[in-house]
């Protein structure tokens, strides 16, 4: 038990980082918090600072995931307990404590959850998001579609159910920060991605 506890702390305070808000203050004088959706993942990172930063966005908050996993895992070499901190490492991301507990969705950091465990999972997870966000324009609609079928993929490919369950949970946690993005959608007044903006 004591080892389940150091992995969803250990894991959280990792997931705490929060890469948009500290890029932004430390390059741009910002706080990402104040504009756009006022969201510290990578979509409103390119509304407010562009491509570039977006995409540095998405990649921290991708491998601090993997990173905190593979510490985990290499510390305790239990597979229950890694479950555990990939749990903690998007509720640290959702709600950091570093930062007032304003974080992010932990779409990011749940697809470096799905990277680290099992890469066909991820790249079904990637490809449904892809495919989504194409024919919708929309980031949020492509993240909802795509955590709602991850648990189902996750049991398809691997029958295990703890690994299952660990989706599930991250599933809900993402549907659960998308509660205003689905309240847009059911309105059609959801923002649209653009092709454009800063590079």
């Amino acid at each position: 038990m004591k080892e389940y506890i150091l992995s969803f702390i250990i894991a959280y305070l990792i997931g705490s980082f929060i890469s948009a808000y500290l890029i932004g203050k430390i390059f741009f004088k910002k706080d990402i918090r104040e504009y756009g959706s006022r969201n510290t993942g990578a979509t409103n990172a390119l509304r407010v600072f562009g491509k570039k930063v977006a995409i540095i966005t998405l990649f921290f908050d991708l491998f601090k995931a993997v990173l905190s996993l593979y510490f985990i895992d290499s510390i305790f070499g239990n597979q229950i307990a890694t479950y555990i901190a990939a749990i903690g490492v998007v509720i640290g991301h959702n709600f950091p404590i570093y930062f007032s507990f304003k974080g992010g969705k932990g779409i990011a950091s749940s697809a470096g959850v799905l990277l680290y465990f099992n890469r066909y999972v991820f790249l079904l997870c990637l490809l449904t998001f892809l495919l989504v966000v194409v024919l919708s324009r929309m980031v949020s609609l492509g993240s909802i579609i795509s955590s709602f079928l991850a648990p189902v993929y996750g049991y398809l490919l691997t029958k295990d159910l703890n690994f299952t369950l660990t989706l599930f949970i991250l599933a809900i946690l993402a549907i659960l920060r998308h509660k205003k993005n689905i309240i847009r959608i059911l309105n059609h007044s959801e923002n649209k991605l653009s092709l454009g903006g800063k590079s």
